[in-house]
């Protein structure tokens, strides 16, 4: 029985089209793993985030993944052996028994998050908190989100569903339209 539920969940990848899947690691193997794959010629993806620490009187910049305990891969369905071959991986990230493919947009979108996207302050809103808002200038133009608060401070919660991931961020109020139905 193992054995055909294998098979069943390998089939739902594509043949040809390489397409992005989140896969889990062992805690704090995220690096490691995506260092792993390079040695196996896998194409992924490890979002990281670099942070300053101080400890005592010295500083140290720390990188650490943005989402703990997932790398993303681009695969064919020839790769799916592979990757679960691969030292200190767990598995797919899968929904019932789907394993369901990451657009190339919220890949794109993380990427942006990542690299270049700041959090800003937010003064004050007109816009409620649950209501849907589309940001509307700056890097992530055109991405909707929900509002959301935490901390008096008024943020954008921005779910990425295929994942089942949401990420908090703060956008500045100019940028931030409610979407009207």
């Amino acid at each position: 029985m193992q054995v055909a539920q294998f098979r069943s969940i390998s089939e739902q990848l594509p043949i040809a089209d390489k397409q992005w899947y989140a896969i889990r690691t062992l805690l704090n193997c995220e690096k490691k793993v995506a260092g792993f794959l390079s040695e196996i010629s896998v194409e992924h993806y490890l979002p990281l985030q670099q942070y300053t620490r101080i400890y005592g009187r010295r500083k140290a910049n720390v990188t650490k993944p943005l989402i703990r305990n997932y790398l993303f891969v681009k695969i064919t369905r020839r790769d799916y052996i592979k990757i679960l071959d691969t030292q200190f991986v767990l598995g797919f990230v899968k929904f019932g028994d789907q394993i369901n493919a990451i657009p190339e947009r919220e890949i794109d979108f993380i990427r942006l998050i990542v690299g270049e996207y700041q959090d800003f302050e937010v003064e004050q809103s007109e816009i409620a908190v649950g209501e849907e808002i589309e940001i509307i200038g700056g890097l992530l133009t055109g991405l909707k989100a929900r509002m959301t608060e935490r901390k008096g401070r008024n943020k954008v919660l921005v779910e990425l569903q295929s994942v089942g991931v949401g990420l908090l961020l703060d956008v500045e109020e100019k940028y931030i339209r409610r979407i009207v139905s």
